[in-house]
């Protein structure tokens, strides 16, 4: 599961993503629009029922997601991202 997550006291956001299963290596981050902002993924070998969390990204009124992907083993897959929510 993949989620953006938000703290009015601090105006940030950040992704929080809970894998099923264990296995599997991941990246996860979070994306800001006007101005662009990408805040470096975390890349972490999931365990079942953990949650990770990328950095966060300082972004008062100004639409953000939360993205993730996985190593395929030779190149990472293509990028999973929640819808951009204000």
């Amino acid at each position: 599961m993949l989620e953006l997550r938000w703290g009015p006291n601090c105006e940030t956001n950040w992704g929080r993503f809970t894998q099923t299963v264990s296995g599997g290596r991941y990246s996860v981050w979070v994306q800001r629009q006007n101005p662009d902002l990408t805040v470096p993924g975390y890349e972490v070998t999931a365990q079942a029922a953990v949650n990770y969390y990328s950095d966060q990204a300082w972004a008062p009124n100004r639409p953000s997601r939360a993205c993730v992907k996985k190593w395929l083993g030779s190149a990472w897959g293509p990028d999973v991202c929640t819808a951009w929510i204000t």
